[in-house]
């Protein structure tokens, strides 16, 4: 392995630190190469390798970003060669969403307004594609491939209201039979969303210790255009502690889901009855670079959030965890981003595709990250259950198989940890 202090970075202002980071990050996994005091400045100086001088100065003048690969999946100097360096910083550390032209009607940056919407490219792991170019191209050394590590997690966002939701779709379905299971378990006081056990049996099966996520605030709350759910159950109800003590007991790992409501990450946290060193926003609403901060200032270390709600694939074009640069702060994150592959409301909400036409995107997403990846898949509690949610069971068992055949293990958070953080 090599360092990035091989390189002499003549970069100024903010692009300094960016590139200096960045590439920290990157050789970490990289062979070893006899070069050193390689020169790294703007095109015209006399720099060995020279990248884009507008890409510069855009950073330097400040957000928006997001039109910065406006005719172009890369950048490119002004003789028109692809510059693979400026192009991997600037997806890597989530620079289109700095400045946030649009946002969709919950305050997050839509796939829609997204360079890979518009150049269809959500599923490639582009990053690593221009880093790999970028070391041929100076004979600094070779990645070193790795095989994919699999991340499995639960949102708890609701345990209770199977009685209403599944209970209407079994009236509107004329399913009286499914309506008698649905009352016979609120009877026994077994509610179907209540699940955890049984999603903690089948993953036991793949020998994989997943991650749940708890909301620790209740109700709606009133967005400017829409009213969103938090949780339907009180954090610090005996049913609930229970079932954390279990979830632990059995190896399996916990987090926050930061609920949408205005309370601080540090309010939330404290509300939790075990230790917590990892986030997913609830909706993944959040903001960048916003959101850099706000997990710093927590005190977390890891955070799942990072993915597009209405469509599959890598936020950042790169699919292992990562610590980005935070240009507003100037300083490098000392928390680990895990990027969200796929998501099964991804598909009930947004794409819509039949049971057989999502089982073979998210399996074919899988196939193409077969290495230098951590899949991260986000299966709530609900679709655990069949009736409203039929065949999603099935899809998350395909992808568990595929999975195991092609020997891609479970990763735990601490694994992540000592294995990406710097």
């Amino acid at each position: 392995m090599i360092a990035a202090s091989i390189f002499d970075i003549q970069l100024t202002g903010q692009c300094g630190p960016m590139f200096r980071h960045t590439l920290d990050q990157l050789f970490k996994h990289v062979q070893s190469t006899q070069r050193s005091n390689v020169a790294i400045g703007i095109e015209g100086s006399e720099a060995e390798i020279q990248v884009s001088n507008r890409f510069c100065e855009r950073i330097q003048q400040g957000p928006p970003f997001v039109n910065i690969l406006d005719q172009h999946p890369e950048v490119r100097r002004k003789d028109g060669s692809i510059d693979h360096l400026s192009t991997l910083m600037y997806m890597v550390n989530y620079l289109q969403e700095y400045g946030r032209v649009e946002q969709d009607d919950i305050g997050r940056f839509p796939f829609y307004a997204s360079y890979q919407k518009r150049f269809d490219v959500v599923s490639k792991a582009l990053v690593l594609y221009h880093f790999k170019k970028f070391l041929a191209q100076y004979e600094l050394g070779k990645w070193i491939d790795q095989p994919s590590r699999l991340f499995v997690s639960h949102d708890n966002d609701g345990l209770f209201r199977s009685f209403k939701q599944d209970g209407k779709f079994a009236l509107s379905k004329g399913r009286l039979d499914w309506l008698l299971r649905i009352v016979f378990s609120e009877a026994i006081r077994k509610p179907r969303w209540f699940n955890m056990d049984r999603i903690m049996d089948i993953n036991d099966e793949y020998d994989l210790k997943s991650t749940f996520f708890w909301l620790v605030e209740q109700g709606d709350v009133e967005l400017e255009s829409r009213r969103l759910r938090n949780s339907d159950y009180a954090i610090d109800d005996p049913r609930i502690q229970r079932q954390m003590k279990k979830i632990e007991a059995r190896g399996f790992e916990q987090g926050l889901h930061k609920s949408i409501s205005s309370y601080g990450f540090d309010e939330e946290i404290a509300l939790l009855p075990f230790a917590c060193q990892a986030n997913r926003n609830h909706f993944l609403r959040l903001q960048i670079p916003e959101h850099f901060q706000e997990m710093e200032d927590a005190g977390l270390k890891l955070d799942f959030s990072l993915g597009f709600a209405e469509e599959f694939g890598l936020r950042n074009n790169y699919a292992l965890p990562y610590q980005p640069y935070d240009l507003n702060h100037g300083q490098a994150s000392s928390v680990l981003y895990v990027p969200l592959m796929i998501m099964d409301t991804t598909n009930w909400t947004y794409k819509q595709h039949s049971i057989e036409e999502f089982r073979i995107k998210a399996l074919s997403l899988i196939e193409e990250h077969e290495q230098n990846a951590v899949i991260s898949i986000l299966w709530h509690n609900k679709y655990f259950t069949d009736m409203k949610f039929e065949g999603y069971l099935q899809v998350y068992r395909s992808i568990l198989d595929l999975c195991r055949e092609r020997g891609i293990a479970g990763v735990s958070q601490q694994e992540l940890l000592n294995q990406y953080t710097r």
